[in-house]
C-alpha cells in the first residue's frame, strides 16, 4: 500500500510538472499573439490621421488655385 501511495505522489508530482511547463508555453504564446495584436491598431490609427492631414493640404491647394480664379473672373465681370 505504501508503494502504492509514493507512485502515485510521484505521478502527481509529474503531471504538475508537465502542466506547468504547458502553462508557461501557452502564456509565451499569448504574450507574442498579444504583442503581434497592438501592431496594426497603431497603423490603423495612424492611417486616418495621415488621410487627414493629406486631405486638408487638398483642400488648401485647391482654395489657393481657386482664389485666383474667382478674381479674374470677378474682375471680368466688373470690367464688362
Amino acid at each position: 500500500m505504501q508503494s502504492r501511495l509514493i507512485g502515485f505522489w510521484r505521478n502527481k508530482n509529474r503531471a504538475a510538472v508537465r502542466l506547468e511547463q504547458k502553462v508557461e508555453q501557452r502564456t509565451a504564446e499569448l504574450v507574442k499573439s498579444l504583442a503581434e495584436l497592438r501592431k496594426p491598431r497603431r497603423d490603423a490609427w495612424c492611417r486616418p490621421r495621415k488621410l487627414g492631414l493629406a486631405g486638408q493640404l487638398t483642400r488648401r491647394i485647391a482654395h489657393e488655385i481657386k482664389n485666383p480664379v474667382n478674381f479674374v473672373n470677378n474682375f471680368s465681370a466688373v470690367s464688362r
